[in-house]
C-alpha cells in the first residue's frame, strides 16, 4: 500500500496552522499571509480535488480519492507551474479512451503518486518542457504506457511501465528526455522507444520480457523492418526494401546526422524479443555498465560513430553479444560478451578500437571484424569459443596486438582475404585446429611475434 500523503499534508497543515496562531498573537498584522504560506505546498494554493478535470491555474492540486472514469482524458494540466500530486491514489479507466494524465503545452509541471490503470496511455506529454512524472504507475495501456513528443527537458523517474499495448516508453522528437529508476516489463512494443529525438539517457531501470526491443533509439519513425530468412543484423540496414536495400549496407557513417549524445548506463535488460540496446544514426553514444541477457544482439549500433560501449556484461544472446555495423570511431572496451549464440563483437565498420574485452563460450567467433579498415584490436581475451579467437575477413590496415587467444574450438587467429595487418606480440594457445591461420593468397601483411 502507498503511504496515505494526505494525512501527511493534513498533519502537517495542522502543525503549521498551529505554529501561525501562535505567531499571530504576538503579530497580528502578519498573520493572514503567514497563515496563506503554511498551507502551501507548491506554486500556488493547495486545491484537493476529487476527480477528473483540467488544470488551467497554477498552484498545487491533491487528488483524495480514487477515481474511475470513461470519458476521454481524465486530469489535464495545461496551466505552467503546476504540482499534480496522485498522493497513492488510484486513476482507473473503464473502457477509457484517452489518457488518466495529459501535460499539454505547459511548462515547468511535476506529476507525482498516480496508479494509471487500463488507459489508452498512461501518460501522455505534448509540446510541454520542464516535466517531470514521478512514481507514477502504468498498467495495461491499451496503447504506449508513457508518450512524450515535441517536448524538452521530460524526466520520467521511481516508476513502472507493465503490459502496455504498445511500447512502454515511447518519446518522439523531443530533446533532454531522461528515463531513470523505471521498472518496464511486459509491454508488447520496445521497453523504451526514442526517435528523431536528441540528447536522451535511459539508466538504472530494469527493461525486462518487452515484445520488442529493450531500448531502441533511432534518428527515423521506425527503427527496423523483420522479414523472415534475413540475418539479424542485416535488417536494421535493409529498411522496408528487404533485399532490394543492399545498397544501404554500405553507406558511409559519417552520413549518421549530427545528433546529441545517447546514454543508456546501468541498466539491466533481459528476455525482450529483439535487440537488447539497438541505437541508429546517432553519433557520440555512451552504452555503459549495462547487464544484457536473452537478446537477439545484446548491443547492437548502426551508422553511427564516436560512440563508447563500455563495462557491459552481456550474455545469452540469440545473434552477437556486441554488433557494431557501418559503424566507426567507437571505442569497445571492457564488455564481458560471454555464451552469445554467434560472435561476441562483430565489426563492420573503420577506425574503431577495441581493447580489453572478454570474449568467451560464444557460438562462433569471439571477434569477427569483417570488411573494415584502421580498427585497433588490443588487449583482449579471446578464449573457448566455437570457432575462432580472431576472425578477419577482407579487413585491411588493422592492428591486432597483445590479445590472449586460446582454447578456441578452430583457431586462435584467422586471416582471410586481408592485407596490410599489423598481428604481433599476442598469445596465442591450445586451440584445436592451429594457433595462428594465415589462408593461402593472403599477402602483405606483418605476422610477427606471436606465441603461446
Amino acid at each position: 500500500m502507498r503511504p496515505d500523503w494526505r494525512s501527511d499534508i493534513r498533519r502537517g497543515g495542522i502543525v503549521a496552522l498551529v505554529a501561525v496562531m501562535v505567531v499571530a498573537m504576538a503579530a497580528p498584522a502578519t498573520s493572514a499571509a503567514t497563515a496563506s504560506a503554511a498551507d502551501s505546498l507548491g506554486p500556488g494554493p493547495t486545491t484537493y480535488i476529487d476527480g477528473c478535470t483540467t488544470l488551467d491555474d497554477a498552484g498545487t492540486y491533491v487528488l483524495d480519492r480514487d477515481v474511475r472514469s470513461t470519458d476521454g482524458d481524465c486530469f489535464t494540466v495545461t496551466a505552467d507551474d503546476v504540482r499534480l500530486l496522485g498522493a497513492g491514489h488510484a486513476v482507473i479507466g473503464e473502457n477509457a479512451t484517452g489518457s488518466a494524465i495529459v501535460v499539454d503545452g505547459a511548462t515547468g509541471v511535476h506529476v507525482e503518486g498516480f496508479d494509471a490503470v487500463d488507459w489508452w496511455r498512461g501518460v501522455t506529454v505534448v509540446d510541454a518542457a520542464d516535466v517531470t512524472v514521478e512514481d507514477v504507475a502504468v498498467e495495461n495501456a491499451s496503447a504506449d504506457g508513457v508518450r512524450v513528443r515535441d517536448s524538452a527537458g521530460v524526466t520520467v523517474v521511481n516508476g513502472s511501465v507493465v503490459a502496455s499495448g504498445g511500447h512502454g516508453i515511447a518519446v518522439l522528437e523531443s530533446e533532454t528526455t531522461t528515463v531513470e529508476r523505471m521498472r518496464i516489463v511486459n509491454n508488447t512494443g520496445d521497453g523504451v522507444s526514442v526517435r528523431r529525438s536528441e540528447t536522451t539517457t535511459v539508466r538504472a531501470s530494469a527493461i525486462v520480457n518487452n515484445g520488442g526491443m529493450g531500448v531502441a533509439v533511432a534518428d527515423d519513425s521506425d527503427p527496423i523492418e523483420r522479414t523472415p530468412d534475413v540475418p539479424s543484423w542485416l535488417l536494421p540496414l535493409l529498411g522496408g526494401g528487404g533485399y532490394d536495400g543492399l545498397g544501404g549496407l554500405f553507406a558511409p557513417t559519417d552520413a549518421a546526422p549530427d545528433r546529441a549524445s545517447v546514454v543508456v548506463a546501468e541498466n539491466r535488460i533481459a528476455a525482450n524479443r529483439y535487440e537488447g540496446v539497438f541505437v541508429r544514426g546517432q553519433n557520440g553514444s555512451r552504452i555503459s555498465g549495462n547487464v544484457v541477457s536473452g537478446a537477439t544482439d545484446g548491443i547492437s549500433l548502426v551508422n553511427a560513430s564516436d560512440g563508447t560501449v563500455v563495462g557491459n556484461n552481456v550474455s545469452g544472446s540469440t545473434d552477437d553479444g556486441i554488433a557494431l555495423a557501418s559503424t566507426g570511431a567507437t571505442t569497445v572496451a571492457e564488455n564481458r560478451l560471454v555464451d552469445n549464440a554467434n560472435d561476441g563483437v562483430y565489426v563492420f565498420g573503420s577506425g574503431n578500437v577495441l581493447t580489453n574485452n572478454t570474449l568467451a563460450g560464444n557460438g562462433d567467433d569471439g571477434l569477427d571484424l569483417d570488411s573494415g579498415v584502421d580498427n585497433r584490436v588490443i588487449s583482449n581475451v579471446a578464449h573457448d569459443n566455437v570457432d575462432d579467437g580472431v576472425f578477419l575477413r577482407e579487413a585491411d590496415s588493422n592492428v591486432v596486438a597483445r590479445n590472449v587467444l586460446r582454447d578456441n574450438g578452430d583457431d586462435g587467429f584467422d586471416i582471410r582475404g586481408s592485407t596490410d595487418n599489423d598481428v604481433h606480440n599476442n598469445t596465442v594457445c591450445r586451440n584445436a585446429n592451429r594457433d595462428m591461420q594465415v589462408r593461402l593468397g593472403v599477402e602483405g601483411n606483418d605476422v610477427r611475434d606471436n606465441s603461446c
